[in-house]
């Protein structure tokens, strides 16, 4: 019991850094293993056994959700906003909002915009 509320706390911890830190686009597993001084393969498996997901599909998820409600509810460029949330190139940034959305940013804005 005591062993699974470790775990737990590892990965809240970790999580509540990544939604704190999305917007670097240097955030790495290795930073965060550090930040939580644990080996940053047993973080990487702890990430996919006990939340099902990777490090770089959660991140980007954090990533994407905050894009979203910038394209929702602000004026920012696709551009900007790709900055804001931690991407290394626009192109990238459209890419993954494409793979998590099922379209681009662009048009999401268009079919999300605050009437």
């Amino acid at each position: 019991m005591v062993l699974l509320l470790s775990l737990i706390h590892i990965i809240v911890q970790a999580n509540n850094y990544i939604e704190n830190n999305y917007q670097n686009s240097n955030l790495s597993l290795s930073e965060i293993a550090d930040y939580l001084d644990i080996n940053k393969s047993y973080l990487s498996t702890l990430f996919n056994e006990k939340q099902n997901i990777s490090f770089t599909d959660y991140t980007n998820s954090i990533r994407i959700k905050n894009a979203r409600y910038m394209l929702t509810n602000t004026t920012l460029s696709v551009n900007d906003i790709s900055i804001k949330t931690g991407f290394n190139t626009v192109q990238n940034f459209i890419k993954v909002f494409k793979k998590h959305v099922g379209m681009t940013p662009g048009q999401y804005r268009k079919n999300n915009q605050q009437r």
